[in-house]
């Protein structure tokens, strides 16, 4: 077992089995509910009313356990920052799903990377946006 494996195995640990699953649902990088923690709680609690579980799970997201876990999971499947720039950017340039990126911006808050000030970038131009990717793209 890797390091990353044993951590991730000690956090689980300190979750009850519903925690446990709504981490791995949220942070396994693929899996149908990634990044979206209200399917990853309707999913682990087994509830049905979306209202409720984006409640409950916002609230899951707060727990220094669950974030701890969620991290380490990250950590395991090398789910790096540059993959996430690169697929917020694919969204933001050419995606209308506004969902997809919310469960972005949430993965980037809970591995610190965004706080709650995010600064305005909507008087970027379609042109600057395409040359980030680009350069994003090129390993810049």
């Amino acid at each position: 077992m890797s390091k990353e494996e044993e951590k991730v195995d000690e956090l689980g640990e300190k979750l009850n089995p519903k925690q446990r699953d709504f981490c791995f649902k949220y942070a396994t990088y693929g899996t149908e509910f990634y990044g979206n923690a209200t399917q990853s709680y309707k999913k682990a609690y087994d509830i049905e009313l979306d209202h409720s579980a984006a409640r409950s799970a916002s609230k899951l997201l707060k727990d220094t356990g669950v974030l701890d876990c969620i991290n380490a999971i990250f950590d395991l499947n090398a789910v790096s920052n540059k993959m996430l720039d690169d697929r917020v950017l694919k969204v933001a340039l050419y995606g209308k799903d506004e969902h997809v990126i919310s469960a972005y911006n949430a993965i980037n808050k809970v591995r610190g990377r965004i706080v709650d000030k995010i600064a305005d970038v909507s008087e970027q131009t379609r042109a600057e946006m395409e040359e980030e990717l680009k350069k994003l793209e090129d390993g810049e």
